[in-house]
């Protein structure tokens, strides 16, 4: 008995916005180019966060410190992944903050922080041109060597 198959043409398909940098899309819809980033806030050397160097970081001492991450122009998210310098190096809680100017920011997620790496999901997609990672309930140093954003 022999057997049949019939072979069905390949079918590509290319979801937009999957890609960083794609053209034709509307405003927003993409992460801007980690090189198009800039860092600061309270904590020293906030740029070591965000230069994809994992043998760097930005280490804070304190309650309240915070790294703000201007994306370079407005963009939607809803995920960001921070990589800890070392595996005790995370603060009990942290805070996530957006702003399309910089000065006025609103929270839009809270999160214990976790071991080597922390995940947030953001239940809605938020349009935003700064983020803002803040620690909250710490009572050792801290750190971060790299921040994904999605």
């Amino acid at each position: 008995m022999s057997h049949i198959f019939k072979m069905l043409p390949l079918l590509t398909v290319v979801l937009a916005g999957c890609q960083v940098g794609m053209d034709g899309l509307a405003p927003g819809s993409v992460i801007t180019p980690t090189a198009k980033w800039s860092a600061s806030g309270t904590i020293p050397n906030a740029g070591h966060a965000i230069d994809s160097n994992p043998g760097t970081r930005a280490i804070a001492d304190g309650n309240g410190e915070f790294l703000d991450i201007d994306l370079g122009s407005p963009c939607i998210f809803n995920y960001v992944r921070i990589t800890h310098g070392r595996d005790n190096e995370f603060p009990p809680e942290i805070l996530l903050y957006a702003s399309m100017d910089g000065k006025e920011f609103q929270q839009v997620h809270k999160s214990p922080g976790t071991r080597k790496v922390t995940n947030l999901l953001i239940a809605t997609p938020c349009l935003t041109r700064q983020i803002r990672i803040k620690a909250e309930g710490v009572t050792q140093e801290w750190s971060i060597s790299d921040v994904l954003i999605r």
